[in-house]
């Protein structure tokens, strides 16, 4: 799981930082402005293969553990309401009130309860052009489903469509059609 910076005491950091120099993440600059010293070695190597960090980088963060866990239970007919835009359902508010927010913590329930609803859902949501705000992020989320061929099918018509209210997730449909055909 991917721990926010933040969490983190200085001396945890510091420890991090030079007692493990083989590996230099991509927000290696802000932990090392977080300690603002660092030893020159640790600067210099980046040993760990591209495929190592690029899979740590689709492990759920604490965020998505907690949203994941923040509620019990998603319906289909709650899943309706926030594609329809709706964040309530029966007179009650589904996660939150805000929409953004209770799609991400809705994504987050399902990818880690129900993979096929979560691939549906997140289809979804990205077919509907009232709700592109949250197409990016929800491109982003699905795409860890590398061998999923229906999110396949999903972004290679994305791609060969050209379709405008695809424009935001465009760039991430092209990487996964090109990792999907060379697996």
């Amino acid at each position: 799981m991917k721990i926010p910076l933040w969490a983190f005491p200085k001396d945890m950091l510091r420890q991090l930082l030079e007692g493990r120099t083989e590996y230099k993440p991509a927000h290696f600059n802000v932990m090392a402005a977080k300690l603002l010293t660092v030893r020159r070695k640790a600067l210099n190597n980046n040993v760990l293969p591209y495929s190592v960090l690029e899979r740590a980088e689709q492990m759920p963060d604490c965020e998505m553990v907690e949203s994941a866990y923040a509620i019990d239970e998603l319906t289909d007919e709650q899943l309706n309401c926030l594609l329809s835009g709706d964040v309530e359902c029966n007179g009650e508010v589904i996660v939150s009130p805000n929409f953004y927010s209770s799609v991400v913590t809705a994504c987050s329930f399902l990818q880690f309860k129900d993979i096929k609803r979560f691939v549906d859902f997140s289809i979804a949501i990205m077919e509907n052009p009232e709700l592109s705000a949250a197409h990016e992020y929800v491109a982003r989320r699905v795409s860890g489903q590398s061998e999923n061929s229906k999110v396949y099918n999903f972004f290679k018509n994305v791609v060969d469509s050209g379709d405008l209210k695809y424009d935001k997730i465009i760039a991430i449909a092209q990487t996964f059609v090109k990792r999907f055909k060379n697996k």
